[in-house]
């Protein structure tokens, strides 16, 4: 596993530098810009601008009932949870931010080298709300079951959702529609 620091002030600059590098993996996954972080696994553009030759990665979404209360209030618990689950799921982290809020209740983001895990908890319902996007290499999966597992989920609803884009659309099709829209 390989780990890069990040030097900020306060968990706001953390949390908004840990979104940052997410979104700049997020961008070279998809081929959108010049490659900062190279992913050679995956095929995307031909010649330029061009079509999308596969998905760019699964996403998995979790709801999770009847959890362990004490478990999912325990922030130093859902740091080494979100560890085991990057070490389980093949993946690189980059940075990891937990934040425990009052009266209770956990805010937990792992940026990965192959995207994010995050968690947020409920510990007075017994409940936690995950999503782990996992592009190229490594098992969203085997990080998702490790988490359900090391908080003691008993109910589990999970989608996933595969990130990509149909062959036919072009980037230059649907860029101008995300400038227009900010």
């Amino acid at each position: 596993m390989t780990f890069v620091t990040i030097f900020a002030r306060n968990d706001s600059q953390k949390i908004i530098l840990t979104f940052v590098l997410n979104f700049i993996i997020l961008i070279n996954c998809v081929g959108y810009a010049p490659p900062l972080i190279h992913a050679n696994h995956v095929t995307l553009m031909e010649e330029g601008i061009g079509r999308m030759k596969k998905t760019v990665g699964t996403h998995l979404i979790i709801d999770a009932w009847q959890a362990s209360p004490a478990l999912l209030n325990d922030p130093e618990w859902i740091r080494e949870t979100l560890i085991q689950a990057v070490e389980a799921g093949g993946a690189t982290l980059i940075d990891l931010c937990v934040h425990q809020f009052s009266p209770h209740g956990v805010t937990a983001t792992a940026t990965l080298a192959e995207s994010h895990i995050a968690i947020h908890t409920w510990p007075e319902y017994g409940y936690f709300a995950a999503d782990c996007f996992f592009c190229g290499e490594g098992d969203p999966v085997k990080a998702m079951k490790m988490i359900c597992k090391a908080l003691q989920a008993k109910e589990i609803r999970t989608r996933e959702i595969k990130r990509g884009f149909e062959p036919k659309i072009e980037q230059r099709e649907f860029m101008p529609q995300i400038i227009e829209g900010t």
